[in-house]
């Protein structure tokens, strides 16, 4: 499993710079890093509702002008914040196996993705998160949810989609064959992962299993 970032620590953006002009292109992204990275903390230890975006500048050591010019909102950089790590924990996957390997192998290793991702760490900070905020601000939850399960749903609709097109069967709605794929193992991993410890190889024959039950429904997708 894969280490997260140590959100207590931060990029440091200056508050001023020097000599005239606009600044560079590594000033800027400096900003943003340390922004994202003060704000991503801040969010995992004061809960979105205990989060300000004063804080957030203070941490990051910018301006609030600065701050509002790229965030209007705590929603929006709660959105940004959710992209941007949405972003690295993609990165933390290996590459899946070409499209001319089959399907199967492609939802296998798309559903071990899933198992991996919903066992970082951070991960499950960010559902610790929701449970504990997602009733008082549902529009935190939406906007989780659209930036990570949306991304994941996009990704298995390619795989179906282009398996119909290489396997010349037709499937009348991917979404919502995608949609049912991802409860399959979100679902099962979020029970199963609080009974206890369970092997890698019993993970890697149920997800097999499911994978080829999934597959027996091909016909109704």
């Amino acid at each position: 499993m894969s280490n997260t970032l140590d959100t207590t620590t931060t990029t440091q953006a200056p508050r001023q710079r020097t000599g005239a002009g606009r600044p560079t292109q590594a000033q800027v992204r400096a900003i943003d890093v340390a922004i994202l990275e003060a704000a991503t903390g801040i969010f995992l230890t004061a809960g979105y509702s205990g989060a300000s975006m004063e804080a957030v500048a203070e941490t990051a050591r910018v301006s609030k002008g600065t701050l509002y010019a790229r965030y209007p909102s705590k929603a929006d950089l709660f959105k940004a914040v959710c992209s941007s790590r949405v972003e690295v924990w993609s990165t933390r996957f290996t590459p899946e196996p070409a499209p001319c390997s089959g399907l199967a192998p492609r939802l296998e290793h798309f559903a071990r993705t899933i198992v991996r991702s919903m066992s970082d760490p951070e991960v499950m900070a960010f559902e610790g998160l929701l449970h504990t905020e997602g009733r008082k601000f549902p529009e935190v939850a939406k906007l989780f949810f659209d930036t990570t399960f949306e991304v994941s749903l996009a990704h298995v609709i390619s795989i179906l989609t282009a398996a119909s097109i290489q396997d010349g069967v037709p499937i009348r709605n991917a979404r919502n064959a995608a949609v049912a794929f991802m409860g399959i193992f979100t679902g099962w991993w979020m029970r199963i992962r609080w009974c206890g410890p369970i092997s890698d190889d019993e993970v890697e024959t149920t997800i097999r299993s499911f994978v080829a039950i999934f597959l027996q429904g091909r016909l109704a997708w």
